[in-house]
């Protein structure tokens, strides 16, 4: 019974239900700066043609995205505005869940790997310039390629212990959460000292890359006896 009252907690929080309008709106201002980008950018810069090609389909695992999104932050919000005397109606399958989250995680998995295609490509046609123009649309094909086995390989390795069930959940991240909130004391104990080292090196970090770039010393100085 408490999972069906953080159900209905979620379902009922403004803040939760303006993020969502929020995120959603932010996607479908991305798309369109996506597809103003494809048109008027990507497609007309003089680049190589796998290049060019490994460029678009990045902007299009982003386009799917963020329909993904939309889809999924609308679904939910639907499902939360609908009026229930029982707080578990608003507890969602984990078939829900799959099907939300499905494009979203994949998307991410082939946005990431896409930059590395990009950097990979380039490699290739450098080191093959003298004959990588006869080669013509096959690397950034199988490259795509690639992105798409690589992508789908790491999704359902992450998805492997995920039981697909009718059980339901408050949320569809909430039994990460749980599980993450159960630490051992080892476990515990590497973190406080990660945060402690970081506490730690962030100073130290800013002010080495603070002197060792001279322009910021040459400029504080100019500026200082600017002044006088």
């Amino acid at each position: 019974m408490e999972s069906c009252q953080d159900a209905s907690d979620l379902a009922h929080s403004q803040i939760l239900r303006q993020l969502f309008i929020s995120i959603a709106a932010i996607s479908a201002l991305a798309i369109i700066a996506e597809l103003w980008a494809i048109k008027r950018k990507t497609s007309q810069m003089l680049l190589h043609q796998n290049t060019r090609m490994l460029l678009i389909v990045h902007q299009i695992w982003l386009i799917i995205h963020c329909i993904a999104r939309i889809f999924a932050y609308a679904y939910l919000l639907i499902a939360y505005y609908k009026y229930s005397d029982n707080n578990c109606d608003y507890m969602m399958s984990l078939w829900e869940c799959f099907l939300i989250r499905t494009l979203i995680t994949l998307t991410i998995f082939l946005n990431a790997i896409s930059i590395p295609a990009i950097v990979t490509e380039r490699a290739i046609g450098t080191y093959f310039a003298s004959k990588y123009e006869k080669v013509g649309k096959k690397v950034g094909v199988m490259l795509i390629i690639a992105q798409i086995i690589i992508a789908s390989g790491s999704f359902f390795t992450v998805l492997r212990d995920e039981p697909l069930s009718t059980k339901k959940v408050p949320y569809c991240s909430s039994r990460i959460r749980r599980e993450n909130t159960h630490l051992s004391l080892s476990q515990r104990y590497q973190i406080k000292e990660n945060i402690i080292s970081i506490q730690t090196m962030s100073p130290l970090i800013a002010f080495q890359s603070l002197c060792s770039n001279d322009s910021f010393v040459r400029a504080a100085i100019s500026l200082r006896y600017s002044l006088y």
